[in-house]
């Protein structure tokens, strides 16, 4: 979901990473791996408001993904 998005709006992996502060492995790590993330609301929020969703968008898809 966050990967569609990000192309959506034709960012690359490491535009997307320095919009919100963070790596690009990071980003990678976020998209593809998200058990084993564990983001802070601050970084959901700049998650959320680049890629034009709620909040709560981001906050679903990580615990969804979440380590049981």
């Amino acid at each position: 979901m966050l990967k569609k998005k990000r192309v959506e709006k034709n960012l690359t992996e490491l535009e997307f990473a320095k919009r919100i502060g963070i790596s690009k492995s990071y980003v990678s790590k976020l998209e593809n791996h998200p058990t084993e993330c564990n983001p802070t609301i601050n970084l959901i929020i700049k998650i959320s408001k680049e890629l034009d969703v709620t909040p709560f968008f981001v906050f679903k898809f990580f615990i969804k993904n979440r380590k049981r």
